[in-house]
């Protein structure tokens, strides 16, 4: 929440006369209460969500001398007569921002005895790298009367700047031009000392006000933006990490929302508790956080959509964006299946793992796989080692487990005299030798009983035009003979 206790305003302010010296505070005290008023350009709704942010005044000189104690702490007039002729005030951008003009809080002041209005110029500067105004970027011109009030002068059109900039006042004739500024002192915390206030001579040469004065002083000369924000978050990590892995994820939002001079969020003091952020992480698997980055431990596999909100608090707008992405969570590789020998000598392996990409299968006899599921037909009764390999993203796993082969007839010669094979031209499995009584048994690949029929002579005939295209496994038994064999069905 907002600290809800605001400053009461102190000022000093006084009648100037000929001969008074630069930069005089006046030991007056000024009573009447400004508070800024919004820009007259346009202004953005600020309940709608949308990257581009409306026209702003930024106050934030205004706003650190009104919401944060340092010693010394008031608003002062700085009299610029004599040899001073413009007061300038450094902002500092990090972005690309619209300029739309300025306003300022100032008074002019007759050096005659009648009230006095007074022909301003307001300008636009380049700085160098110590916040001093350089070269002219625009101006505009303003009218002001002896009374103190916030003024505004308006480009011709908005100005964009993408480095630091700095906005200044210079009265255009001799009279006094009067301006609020803050005399906050040099003791901060955090240390907001920075020498963003210069002071301009007829001669042209640029003194620093915080020397000139000794203290951390600031013009209350704002300048009128508008400008877009844009949310984005990126991770060095893949779209794709292992359960139980934390991942980072960078905040490459625009680097204004990080500005404190143009987004309140960021102006730390402001705020009583860390739920007040310009950046809120939602991970997706019910947990959050408020920070600049986000970072997360995912210990469920699945798919995820983090996503990350910047707010931008201005002074006079709000408005927001967000930014996410699909973050898949691999399960941890773990090796596993199941077997099936009801079709013995034929064995079914399904495959139960998790996590698993590729697959290879040593079936202890030489023969091998690279299926999810296999079969595998043995010649010879024996125990075998049957080994499964998987790979998967998060790593490998091996499981072995044995299978006992019982049902291979010995009598070789016996078994030979039995066939299984398909004929492509009536679409039929032709199974010869077996005697009456036998039965024919086709499995597909993966195990599963498709067909069942008895053996009624010795040359037998099965339709499977039924059945779709593919390698199926015949199993023929014939009194005490087991045959096994394959065929390939085409259409």
């Amino acid at each position: 929440m907002k600290k809800n206790v605001l400053k009461i305003f102190v000022a000093v302010a006084g009648l100037f006369m000929p001969g008074v010296s630069d930069a005089q505070m006046v030991n007056e005290t000024f009573t009447k209460s400004l508070v800024p008023y919004k820009p007259s350009v346009n202004m953005q709704s600020a309940t709608s969500r949308a990257a581009t942010c409306g026209v702003d005044t930024i106050l934030y000189p205004w706003y650190k001398e009104s919401y944060f104690a340092a010693p010394n702490d008031s608003f002062f007039v700085d009299a610029m007569v004599g040899s001073v002729r413009t007061a300038s005030q450094a902002y500092l951008n990090t972005d690309t921002v619209s300029v739309h003009g300025i306003q300022f809080w100032g008074a002019a002041y007759s050096t005659g005895t009648s009230p006095q209005t007074l022909p301003v110029k307001a300008y636009l500067y380049n700085i160098d790298a110590m916040n001093m105004p350089t070269t002219i970027i625009d101006s505009a011109l303003v009218t002001i009367n002896q009374n103190y009030n916030f003024y505004e002068a308006l480009f011709a059109l908005p100005v964009t700047v993408t480095g630091n900039f700095a906005v200044a006042v210079r009265s255009q004739l001799n009279d006094t031009l009067a301006v609020i500024t803050n005399n906050a002192g040099n003791v901060w915390t955090p240390d907001y000392g920075e020498g963003l206030a210069w002071r301009r001579f007829g001669s042209g040469a640029w003194n620093s006000a915080e020397s000139f004065f000794g203290q951390d002083l600031e013009y209350m000369i704002f300048p009128i933006v508008s400008y877009n924000i844009h949310v984005d978050m990126a991770t060095t990590s893949n779209d794709t990490i292992c359960e139980g892995d934390s991942i980072t994820f960078n905040n490459t939002s625009s680097s204004i929302m990080q500005n404190r001079m143009f987004n309140l969020y960021e102006f730390g003091d402001y705020w009583n508790n860390d739920l007040d952020s310009t950046f809120f992480w939602v991970y997706d698997d019910g947990d959050f956080g408020y920070s600049l980055n986000g970072g997360n431990t995912y210990n469920t596999p699945g798919t995820y959509t983090p996503k990350v909100y910047g707010v931008q608090l201005g002074y006079y707008t709000f408005c927001w964006d967000s930014a996410w992405m699909t973050l898949n969570v691999m399960p941890d590789v773990a090796a596993g299946f199941t077997v099936d020998n009801s079709a013995e000598p034929m064995f079914s392996f399904t495959n139960t793992s998790t996590g698993g990409m590729t697959y290879s299968w040593d079936f202890g006899d030489g023969g091998t796989a690279t299926t999810p599921n296999a079969m595998h037909t043995y010649t010879a009764n024996g125990t075998y080692n049957v080994m499964m390999i998987v790979n998967g993203f998060c790593g490998a796993d091996t499981l072995t487990q044995q299978v006992t082969v019982t049902s291979i007839d010995v009598n070789t010669a016996k078994a030979n005299l039995v066939k299984a094979y398909f004929t492509a031209t009536d679409k039929s499995l032709v199974v010869e030798g077996a005697e009456t009584g036998g039965s024919v048994n086709v499995y597909d690949m993966l195990g599963k009983s498709v067909l069942h029929q008895s053996v009624n002579a010795k040359i037998s005939r099965m339709n499977v035009s039924s059945l779709p295209e593919g390698t199926y496994i015949v199993k023929v038994i014939s009194g005490d003979v087991t045959k096994t064999t394959r065929f390939v069905l085409t259409k």
